[in-house]
Parts: C-alpha cells; structure tokens; sequence
C-alpha cells in the first residue's frame, strides 16, 4: 500500500514540475516573440538629422546637431511616412537647436513632446494638425515659436516666460485652457484666435500691446487689461456672433490707452460688461464705441 501511495505521489509531482518547465519555456517564448517583433527602425530626415522609431514605445527620437531642416509639407520625409501615423511621442537629443517647418504636421497620435534645452526656435507648422498632443515642454533657452506652429494641436497650457516672439497663428484653434501672456514677449495677430476651449488668461503687468485678433473667437469668459497697456489691436476680443460670444466681463485697469483698433470687442454678446476706471469712462466709451462697439454692451466706471 505504501508502494502505491508513493509512486501516486511521485507521478503527481512529476506532472507538477512538467507543468513548471512547459509554463516556464512558453514564458520564454512568448518574451522572445515580443523581443523579436519589437524593433527599432531609423533612417535620415532631409539630410542632417537622424531619427529613430521604436516600435514597442512608438515614439520617435530625433538626434540633430544645429539646425533641423524643413519637412516636406503635410508631414514627413518618405522613409518615415509609414510610422508617423503611429507614434505616441517624441524625443530630442540634445543639440538641436531649431525645428524645421511642417517637421511634425499631422502627427495626430503624438501626446507628449519634451523640448531640449538649447532649442531657440520651432518652424512654421512644425506640430499643426497634431490633434492628441495634450503636453509640451518649453526649455527656457527657446525664443521664437513661428506662424501655424501649434495650430490645431490638442496642447492645453502654455507658459511662454522666455519666449520673445510668437508669431501670428501660432496656437490658432488649439485646445488652450490656460495662457499666460508675459511682459517680454510679442505676439503676432491671431496669435490665440478659434481657442475655443480657452478659459484662464493671465496678462502680466509690463505687457504693453494685445494684438490684432489676438483672442478672437476665443472660449474667453472674463478678461483683465493691465495697467501697463497702451494699445489694443482690431478685433482682438471678436466674436462670431452676440449668441455665439463667450466673453462677459472685461476689466480695463489701464488708464494710458491711446490706441483702440476697429471693433474690439466686435458681435459682443448682450449681457457684456465692460469695467473701465471712472477718470477715463467718457473718453474710453467714445473711443470703444466709435470704433464698432455695440450700444447695448454696458461700459462702468470703477
């Protein structure tokens, strides 16, 4: 009886450990077959720059010393046309200094994009179309963002603290929640405009000029002017229609404004308030409606 016990114990354990190596071996198997299918494909994008595709992590990584040169336009270079449609991120070696027009046009999966320091420009269009990318980081040696760069992109915030120039479009119809607008930067017209989902502007005191149709159809509930402004540019608040119009309350603390451009705040809608300081209110209603601004938008004095 014990004879028969025994070898009933040892078959079992013998079937246990053939169940650990076979578990074992499909362990192995499965691990190459990943590691196998995974692969890493690179070429070189218009002559100096040299990319990277990883297949596993789909993302893309650009090695460049100096200079990126111009993508053709809507997007790529041919032998990376395959892959640009599926990747998640992008990386930057160090040494790149600026980012060639249309380079990421159309990236539509990308969502994240670390810029290096020592980068000094983005190109015309270099992240259009980019409907997913939800977060950008700026390095502080950055200091010029061209015309349709973002637009149309899916970033969410932007702090331009070291940037000197914007050019127009650049963050047209992007998904922007939060700008922030500092004193020494300059912005083109449009810079903002269609950012419908736009709801915190912040305006740092020093800033001297909001350009043309700088927040144009904008998402834009309320709005605060500094006192350091000297200029507002042609319909820089514009909206599509009075039913359409988001914004509702502007703050005007300026009292230096010498230059009002054509319907500023142009379609308002009904109930808009615009709170300007009392010693300016005659002067800065007949400038604001001279210039197209409906009767029915209530200017206060404060």
């Amino acid at each position: 009886m014990k004879d028969i016990v025994t070898s009933w114990r040892n078959t079992n354990i013998l079937k246990r450990a053939c169940c650990l190596v076979i578990s074992a071996l499909a362990v192995m198997l499965l691990c190459n077959h990943n590691s196998s299918s995974a692969k890493v494909h690179s070429g070189t994008f218009e002559g100096n720059t040299r990319w990277y595709y990883d297949t596993r992590t789909k993302t893309v990584t650009i090695d460049c010393k100096g200079r990126m040169e111009d993508g053709g336009q809507h997007g790529v270079s041919m032998d990376w046309q395959e892959w640009y449609l599926k990747a998640e991120g992008v990386v930057f070696k160090k040494g790149i200094t600026h980012i060639g027009n249309f380079a990421f046009e159309n990236f539509r999966k990308i969502k994240e994009v670390v810029l290096p320091e020592g980068l000094v420009s983005i190109g015309c269009s270099a992240f259009e179309n980019t409907s997913e990318l939800k977060k950008v980081y700026f390095p502080f040696t950055l200091k010029k963002i061209e015309k349709w760069a973002f637009d149309g992109s899916g970033i969410q915030s932007v702090s331009l603290k070291h940037v000197k120039k914007v050019v127009k479009e650049a963050f047209s119809g992007a998904k922007l929640k939060r700008v922030t607008i500092p004193s020494g930067t300059s912005f083109g017209s449009y810079a903002f405009c269609g950012c419908d989902e736009l709801k915190s502007v912040w305006i740092e005191a020093g800033v001297k000029s909001i350009s043309r149709s700088m927040f144009s159809r904008s998402g834009l509930r309320t709005i605060t002017i500094p006192a350091s402004v000297t200029e507002i540019g042609e319909h820089a608040f514009f909206a599509f229609s009075p039913e359409e119009g988001k914004l509702k309350k502007v703050t005007i603390r300026s009292t230096r404004i010498k230059k009002w451009g054509k319907e500023i705040f142009g379609k308002a809608r009904k109930d808009l308030v615009i709170r300007v300081p009392k010693s300016k209110q005659k002067e800065y209603t007949k400038a604001l409606r001279k210039g197209g601004l409906p009767k029915y938008v209530k200017i206060e004095g404060m």
